[in-house]
């Protein structure tokens, strides 16, 4: 095609050839249906043969064909009402992703509680197929459910009451930070089922923590979490779970606090994920801190993360560990790591510990760091000791119940 756009826009040099061109390599292809379904069921296999479309095109094409005269005007208003609640929130919401986690946590049975994006399609057609009311209720449902879907991630969407507070806005904030959306069939059914704002709130703050716990500390797969959560969102469905207290019951059989305590006195945070770092010892100082009208903003960005073992560290600090133990293995373990003023994270650089000691932890004012005053070395003995310690403080700060 290159070749012919190359010899120019006059009449005699394009268009001459684009037309020559077009007759000897483009070709139409009419292919007549029957019927408004067999043209429904053309449209959707050759678009399994082709460019694939998002599964919620695939679905919104088949409530439309389900639904069909008179109604397709007021299903078409549903849908771009949906739509809108999506897209127009602050934390904008994948309209497939959207269509999957509301079958889940309204449709899917014990079977088949993990659904997948390539076989949402088949369950929606199996589940409408025939069936004008049964397509539209579906549609008026998922057009008044994506407003509360929508509020998950965003706060402005939420009801002035005193239960959605600050520390609520905070919960949203840290589902966000931990990049987890596998709760979200069991937060629109707890949204939706559970009649006080209270007990919303609080359901919010569980699943926060358990998210925590199951998938940032224990670094369990997502797959395991969407499915533990699709069964909990089907039991406040079914009216099995009907409390906060409930949701933490079926999170503690599955992650007891001996495991949390375990996996965090094991676990370490990788560079590329310093804001996690920063988030977990944020919660640590705050909690410890005698002083609760002085709270540490983890974004703040005047707050840096310090490796008190340096990345760099040279023969001095080697010394510090026993024979067998690698210092670089702990490195980005939590009990290495402390939060400091950047100005002061950066005159601290990779001295030395009774260096660092003097330049960084002895003129901060954070509980995390005077606890270091106390220790004359720094290799995998105390490391060990301090995020055990840190462990029992965590067990406190993300609990369940």
């Amino acid at each position: 095609m290159s070749e012919y756009t190359n010899r120019g826009t006059k009449a005699e040099n394009f268009i001459v050839n684009l037309i020559d061109f077009l007759r000897a390599s483009v070709k139409f292809i009419t292919i007549p249906v029957t019927s408004e379904e067999d043209a429904n069921l053309f449209f959707e296999a050759l678009n399994a043969r082709g460019k694939e479309l998002a599964v919620s095109d695939l679905v919104k094409n088949r409530l439309y064909f389900e639904i069909g005269e008179p109604h397709i005007s007021r299903a078409q208003k549903l849908w771009e009402q949906m739509e809108s609640n999506l897209v127009k929130s602050s934390d904008p919401t994948s309209i497939p992703e959207y269509v999957r986690h509301y079958w889940i946590a309204k449709k899917a049975d014990l079977k088949n509680i993990s659904v997948r994006e390539k076989q949402l399609y088949g369950y929606v057609s199996a589940h409408v197929k025939g069936n004008k009311t049964l397509s539209l209720q579906l549609l008026e449902d998922l057009s008044n459910s994506s407003h509360d879907y929508a509020s998950i991630s965003d706060y402005s969407l939420w009801p002035d009451d005193s239960e959605y507070d600050t520390n609520f806005a905070r919960t949203l904030n840290e589902l966000k930070l931990f990049r987890v959306s596998q709760c979200d069939p069991l937060l629109l059914n707890a949204i939706q089922n559970f009649k006080y704002p209270r007990e919303i709130a609080k359901a919010f703050r569980i699943v926060a923590n358990f998210s925590f716990r199951y998938f940032i500390i224990g670094n369990q797969s997502p797959g395991n979490l969407e499915r533990e959560s699709g069964k909990i969102a089907l039991g406040i469905r079914d009216g099995n779970i009907t409390t906060s207290d409930d949701i933490a019951d079926a999170f503690l059989a599955i992650n007891p606090d001996k495991n949390f305590r375990s996996d965090f006195t094991l676990a370490s945070v990788p560079r590329s994920r310093a804001r996690i770092a920063r988030y977990i010892l944020a919660k640590i100082e705050n909690h410890i801190s005698p002083n609760k009208e002085k709270t540490v903003n983890p974004d703040d960005k005047t707050v840096t993360l310090e490796h008190i073992l340096p990345q760099n560290f040279g023969k001095t600090w080697s010394s510090y560990f026993s024979k067998g133990y690698e210092p670089a293995d702990y490195v980005d373990r939590i009990g290495n790591l402390t939060l400091l003023t950047q100005k002061i994270n950066s005159d601290a650089a990779d001295k030395s510990f009774l260096d660092k000691q003097q330049v960084a932890f002895k003129t901060s004012d954070l509980v995390l760091n005077s606890e270091l005053m106390k220790i004359s070395k720094w290799g995998e003995v105390e490391i060990e000791s301090r995020q055990d310690h840190l462990a029992k403080i965590a067990l406190e700060i993300w609990k369940l119940k």
